[in-house]
């Protein structure tokens, strides 16, 4: 990037720090470390105990940055899969700050915890939070009042190079999480991890205005008196990560060494006649295999690929999988082809897996909609000739996973399962099946956290985008749907069983001709909950139900137990419903919905001569005078 200013330029490349993708590290274990299963009660008389041996205690802990999905993460260790921490730790009384955190990095993170094992270039303070009595959170300043602060722990850079090795306690987890999900999300992540974001913005808008860094050393047991301003922020603002791309340099995964398998190249014809299933298993061996390398399938533009049933597994030995689908793959045009199989495309088992691309993926359903294949028992479906209709895209137990840009077409069933999945990124996807053609859902998922649904097209014959039990934290936005039946939550609790879905939020998303909007659906009799639920920004055109919890989902008798339905916002939903009612909360009357919060809904109704309605049953929640329809059982909390 030029400047025309040759200190500019130079202060620009000293406020870069490169990170590097997590290709490119590897992970172990070793011995586990001893753990304190202590009370908070036991926890404060230790602090106190320490407090008056040694003085005010002083922490060190790093912050590690990585690359994935081309943002940014941030190592932490999960102890007991319950909190997490930064690597770092107390110092020794006396010990250098510096020296002190590299010793508790190798100690943590190294293979043998040998001094000077690992060069660790440790970089800039960040931040200093304090601690103002022993049963307090710690703070990002120093509390008024307080003369004599117990604990103060820094925060400093840790610039990792290109690749490493870490070796971790069997009994801790070494994860790295997005900065966009810790930012702000003290509950999960306590005070200081959330604000790491806000900590490295402030660090390069301090170099951009050349302010000193606000980080000082204070020997052990220093009285503080008159000095609270020297620890406040220039200005409290709402934090917002303000990281630029000069400041925090991604170094592309793709940079280091790759290669490309062209299925071509194994003997694919690509004529849309020729089976092509065995060249694309041969080629994808050759993908998989590679040591070392980054592995591009490649499936080339201008063709038309018939495939039988196939299944790509993983355990690859390359460092990261790239399937680019740039031609058409189209299923058999008959039943017998898939000979009893119920997926058409299954990938399993493959870590760094991106399947990117502008092909389609065409499962040609029409053979599979006719009656003879969707009668009962409801979840078989077997057709006449004693096949069952296949998901088009399965894809299990692949974390770091990124689908982008390519399409679905006329599924016989499902068109993409996502199941065991974790860090997973669809942007940019298209889903095109005929409204009404049978459980031809757009996206399913299923025991699988940590999803992003963006910018995407979805019409089908079922729900757009549905979410089984097992399935946390997702957030949808920009995504067009309809037809279909909307974006479900279940159903769950089916034959009396357990079921957990939490910390989903959908938002910016619309919704046109479909029979539902957002829906919670659960059976009678099933156990579990789902919490923590919102639905923001969206529009409705012409929807039959725009908002729906369905407790009674085919059962209408109240049973004695039901999965718990709470913590449920909507805000922001405004547009048409094709009936009356257009709000339709129907909850158990055993197990009631508690804390559903719906603020600033405007939806009106399409049936002549009649006014918007809305219903509600064994419902527990704040009024919302911000409504219409007014919703006759909130106020109730």
């Amino acid at each position: 990037m030029e400047n025309g200013n040759d200190s500019d330029e130079g202060d620009m490349v000293s406020n870069v720090v490169n990170i590097y993708p997590l290709s490119g590290y590897y992970f172990g274990a070793k011995d586990a470390v001893p753990s304190r299963d202590e009370s908070l009660s036991d926890r404060v008389q230790r602090m106190k105990a320490n407090y008056v041996a040694h003085g005010m205690r002083s922490c060190v802990e790093g912050v590690l940055l990585v690359e994935l999905f081309r943002h940014p993460h941030v190592l932490l260790l999960q102890v007991r899969n319950s909190f997490f921490k930064l690597p770092g730790g107390r110092l020794r009384p006396g010990e250098p700050e510096i020296e002190g955190l590299k010793r508790k990095l190798t100690s943590k993170l190294s293979a043998n915890g040998q001094p000077n094992e690992v060069d660790w270039q440790v970089g800039e303070c960040l931040g200093m939070w304090w601690r103002s009595d022993f049963e307090t959170l710690q703070y990002p300043y120093l509390p008024p009042n307080t003369e004599r602060p117990k604990e103060c722990t820094k925060l400093f850079l840790v610039r990792l190079p290109g690749s490493q090795q870490f070796v971790v306690p069997r009994n801790l987890k070494l994860l790295a999480i997005p900065l966009c999900q810790i930012h702000g999300n003290h509950k999960t992540y306590g005070p200081i991890i959330a604000g790491i974001p806000q900590l490295l913005s402030n660090l390069f808008e301090n170099r951009r205005k050349r302010r000193p860094l606000m980080c000082l050393s204070y020997p052990s047991g220093y009285v503080v008196s008159q000095l609270h301003d020297l620890f406040l922020a220039e200005d409290i603002r709402s934090a917002i990560l303000t990281i630029s791309l000069v400041a925090l340099r991604i170094c592309s995964s793709e940079a280091g060494p790759f290669h490309v398998f062209d299925v071509t190249a194994y003997g694919a014809a690509g004529d849309a006649k020729t089976d092509d299933s065995t060249a694309f298993l041969k080629a994808w061996e050759a993908a998989c295999g590679a040591f070392g390398l980054s592995s591009t399938f490649l499936i080339p533009s201008h063709k038309t690929f018939l495939l039988k049933p196939l299944t790509l597994n993983g355990e690859c030995k390359a460092s990261r999988i790239y399937i680019q689908i740039d031609g058409n793959l189209v299923a058999p045009g008959d039943r017998q082809s898939f000979n009893g199989h119920k997926g058409w495309i299954l990938i399993q088992n493959v870590r760094f897996l991106t399947v990117f691309g502008s092909g389609e993926l065409d499962g040609r359903g029409s053979i599979w909609w006719p009656p003879e294949c969707i009668q009962e028992p409801r979840y078989a479906r077997p057709c006449d000739d004693k096949t069952y209709r296949p998901t088009l895209l399965t894809i299990d137990s692949c974390n770091y996973l990124t689908l982008k840009g390519w399409k679905l077409l006329n599924s016989p069933r499902n068109h993409l399962q996502l199941q065991s999945c974790n860090y997973v990124s669809i942007s940019g996807i298209s889903i095109n099946s005929p409204g009404g053609t049978p459980n031809t859902d757009g996206i399913n998922i299923f025991r699988s956290k940590h999803l992003v649904i963006t910018d995407s097209i979805i019409a089908s014959g079922d729900d757009c985008i549905s979410f089984l039990s097992g399935v946390v934290d997702v957030r949808i936005s920009s995504v067009a749907c309809g037809p279909g039946h909307g974006i479900s939550i279940g159903s769950l609790g089916k034959d009396n069983t357990e079921a957990f879905v939490s910390q989903i939020l959908v938002e910016g998303t619309s919704f046109t001709n479909t029979k539902n909007g957002v829906r919670i659906k659960t059976w009678q009799g099933g156990s579990g909950y789902v919490t923590d639920i919102g639905f923001r920004h969206i529009l409705m055109h012409s929807v039959e139900n725009p908002i729906v919890i369905d407790q009674y989902y085919f059962d209408k008798t109240n049973k004695s137990s039901a999965v718990a339905v709470r913590n449920i916002d909507y805000f922001d939903i405004k547009g048409t419903g094709s009936k009356e009612t257009v709000v339709n909360l129907a909850c158990s009357l055993s197990v009631p919905c508690r804390n559903i919060r719906l603020n600033e809904v405007d939806l009106q109704t399409r049936v002549p001569e009649k006014k918007a309605a809305a219903y509600c049953l064994s419902v527990h929640g704040p009024p919302c005078p911000t409504c219409r329809p007014q919703i006759p059982c909130l106020g109730r909390l």
